[in-house]
This record gives structure tokens, C-alpha cells and sequence, in this order.
């Protein structure tokens, strides 16, 4: 295992995150997975989408906040909070951000009462480069090849 600096592997996965729009979303309904692409943004450090509560993605998370997330060479695992809707006063800062970006959907979602915001907080991140897999571990602030 060779060490890798931490905040250059992490400055370099948010990049490229930050570059996509659309996500693959994968949750658990009880023993069985389940993954669709989402539109997300990043913000602070975590990954954000919204969705409806009458969706399955929503009600698994709710039964299971575990989730994992893929894009490119880029795979994640995280824990996913959510945040209630999009307009709610405790929101302001992520909805405000989002609404400045020219490509932002969130219009669209706003206006509906069952929108709802949900915020992954990433755990680990694996990449696959041409190095071999590397790997990042937020909560030790450890990367390595």
C-alpha cells in the first residue's frame, strides 16, 4: 500500500464530480439493490439531489441511509441524510447556490410539495486510474494506492 496525499486525491475527485451533471444512485430495498442516475450537484463537500417521496429511492433511503454512487471511474459510498424540501428555511444556503448555477433543474422541483432535498455525506471514494485503484478515506483523511 503506498500513501498518497490526502488532499490532492480529494481536490482532484471533486473536480471532476463538480464537471457532471447525472450520477448513478444505488440503495437497498431490503436485501435487493437497486441503482438509477440522478441529477446531483455538489456542495460543501457533499452530494445533493432531490427527489419525491412517493419515488422508491426516497422511501429506501429512508429505510436505509447506506448508499453508494458511481460516475465515470469514480465510485462512492456515503450516507444519506434528507434535508425535507428544497424551500424549507434550513435549506437556504444550498438552494440558493443551486439557483445560481445557469444549468440548475431545481425550478422545476421546488414548486411540487413531495420534493424532497437529500444530502450524501461521502465516507470513502475509490478511483481507478492507470496507477491501479486508489482510495480515500474522508473520515481518516487518508489516501492511498
Amino acid at each position: 500500500m503506498k500513501q498518497l496525499d490526502f488532499k490532492e486525491k480529494y481536490r482532484e475527485v471533486m473536480e471532476n464530480l463538480e464537471k457532471e451533471p447525472f450520477i448513478v444512485l444505488a440503495t437497498l430495498d431490503g436485501d435487493k439493490a437497486a441503482a438509477r442516475t440522478v441529477f446531483f450537484f455538489m456542495y460543501n463537500s457533499s452530494i445533493y439531489f432531490i427527489t419525491s417521496k412517493p419515488y422508491s429511492k426516497y422511501k429506501q433511503i429512508a429505510k436505509n441511509p447506506n448508499v453508494a454512487l458511481c460516475i465515470n471511474n469514480i465510485q462512492i459510498q456515503g450516507t444519506a441524510h434528507i434535508q425535507g424540501h428544497p424551500s424549507l428555511k434550513e435549506n437556504k444556503l444550498v438552494l440558493d447556490f443551486l439557483l445560481q448555477k445557469p444549468d440548475n433543474a431545481v425550478n422545476r422541483y421546488v414548486k411540487y410539495k413531495s420534493s424532497v432535498l437529500i444530502e450524501v455525506k461521502i465516507d470513502k471514494i475509490q478511483t481507478w486510474t492507470k496507477g491501479g485503484r486508489e482510495y480515500i478515506d474522508i473520515h481518516k483523511k487518508e489516501a492511498y494506492r
